[in-house]
């Protein structure tokens, strides 16, 4: 009876994890940024498209720059390439 309620409790514990592992949504974008001669791709994964673009630049910029007024400015250079899924 113990081995029973054992792979009852398994079986449960996987269920919910196939579960929260299935209700993972957003977007997953990849940016490629050149700011001062140098190029940096970066992914990032958000609820929305626009803010997975935003955090893949922004950390590509964070590379980048080396300080803060430099980031601001690279953030506002187009990217060289951007591509979501997921």
């Amino acid at each position: 009876m113990k081995a029973l309620w054992t792979v009852l409790a398994l079986l449960a514990f996987g269920g919910v994890i196939a579960w929260a592992m299935s209700q993972q949504s957003g977007a997953e974008c990849e940016v490629c940024v050149t700011y001062l001669g140098a190029t940096d791709c970066r992914t990032a994964r958000a609820p929305t498209e626009e803010d997975a673009l935003s955090a893949a630049q922004n950390t590509a910029c964070g590379i980048l720059s080396g300080s803060m007024t430099r980031e601001l400015a690279c953030i506002r250079t187009p990217p060289v390439s951007a591509s979501c899924g997921g």
